[in-house]
């Protein structure tokens, strides 16, 4: 399994799409979001209530804005204490005003002999 985190700045549309856009890509059922929201506009929390009905998105609402990395340092960690069972095998901290090429990327991904030692892949 594949635990995608992402942050929520006031951009719940975005990270709407992002999810949409990326649950497309071959393999794209393999992932579980974890969203962590810094801040929300009061009259987009009905987008928030609704994709929490989804069984693939978790979302953590913090007090204040933990910032980019803390934050998905946060959601990591929440997600963890919910002793979910399902292992993870790869976590991805991602931007969501990204776009793929094609919907290829995780199978390029998933399918590299990649050494146990790599604990981090960017672009270049």
């Amino acid at each position: 399994m594949i635990l995608n985190i992402v942050i929520c700045y006031n951009n719940i549309d975005e990270v709407c799409m992002y999810i949409r856009n990326t649950r497309q890509l071959l393999y794209g059922n393999l992932i579980r979001f974890v969203v962590v929201v810094n801040a929300i506009q009061p009259e987009k929390k009905k987008v928030l209530d609704e994709i929490n009905l989804s069984d693939y998105i978790d979302i953590y609402i913090s007090e204040k804005n933990l910032g980019y990395m803390n934050g998905f340092i946060y959601g990591f960690e929440q997600y963890c204490r919910e002793q979910h069972s399902l292992t993870v095998d790869w976590i991805i901290l991602s931007n969501t005003d990204i776009t793929y090429p094609d919907n290829l990327f995780l199978d390029y991904f998933l399918n590299q002999d990649n050494d146990r030692e790599v604990w981090c892949v960017a672009p270049s």
